[in-house]
């Protein structure tokens, strides 16, 4: 999974550059736990607002500002801090940032420099408290949240409320959420027998979205989904390759590329 998530974002990174640097040499340099960073497992990274540069680990979150860093870790000292090591997302707020953690959700604040629990409960009494793997937003500013154990979660700001999506055929496990450009949710997961999700806005429930392969050594056991600016969908799998998929087409039959091959379904 590891290997597969550093390939996309190296993938994303050197295509974005090659437009608009033409030929011009990359450079690369290597940070490691050597260089002050807390861990060599990096699980998610974003650059904020300010500038900052935050880097999830398996062992606490990074700041980088340019110049030099800090690291934030679970300590005993402070009711204020994080209560898990393992950060595997990051989402940035108006004035907030979210943290995915392996036991739940916190908010850091940029004006008092602390955590908080996100506590917040659904009308059944259920709280975050699984990782938290993929966070997005929705553009009705609902935050939509993918997790190991719990399935989805929805948090309409607005209303401070949520709810949840529990995907029991995955055993509630869900690596990645895509938000589409029509405003679309999808979820992916690994597990079970079903692979991708989408969200059926008027019964308020995920549904599998069927794929059907000519042949059946093709499955779709999905951990990161993208749309890009075709409309095309692309899934990262878990050892079936990167797949593309134009899901615009009617009928019975769907366009599935996978590993730079055409399938008719």
């Amino acid at each position: 999974m590891k290997r597969l998530i550093i390939f996309l974002l190296l993938v994303s990174y050197f295509v974005s550059s090659s437009v608009f640097a033409g030929n011009k040499d990359f450079n690369f340099r290597r940070f490691t736990a050597a260089d002050g960073l807390s861990s060599n497992t990096v699980r998610a990274i974003l650059q904020d607002k300010r500038g900052y540069v935050w880097f999830g680990t398996d062992e606490g979150l990074n700041r980088y500002d340019g110049t030099g860093g800090k690291i934030y870790q679970y300590t005993t000292q402070t009711t204020h801090g994080l209560g898990c090591n393992y950060i595997s997302a990051l989402y940035e707020g108006e004035d907030e940032l979210w943290v995915g953690t392996g036991e739940g959700l916190y908010l850091y604040a940029y004006d008092t420099n602390t955590f908080s629990f996100f506590e917040k409960q659904t009308s059944k009494g259920k709280q975050i408290t699984t990782a938290v793997n993929d966070i997005k937003k929705d553009k009705e500013d609902n935050l939509w949240l993918a997790t190991s154990g719990q399935g989805v979660f929805k948090y309409n700001r607005q209303m401070d409320k949520l709810e949840q999506y529990e995907f029991t055929a995955c055993v509630g496990f869900v690596p990645g959420l895509c938000i589409d450009n029509e405003n679309w949710v999808w979820a992916v997961t690994n597990q079970g027998d079903r692979y991708i999700y989408k969200l059926n806005k008027a019964e308020n429930k995920f549904e599998p979205f069927e794929l059907k392969y000519e042949e059946k050594r093709y499955k779709s056991p999905s951990i990161v989904a993208f749309e890009d600016t075709e409309h095309n969908l692309w899934l990262g799998t878990w050892g079936d390759g990167l797949q593309k998929i134009d899901r615009y087409i009617r009928g019975e039959k769907r366009s599935v590329s996978i590993c730079g091959r055409s399938e008719n379904e």
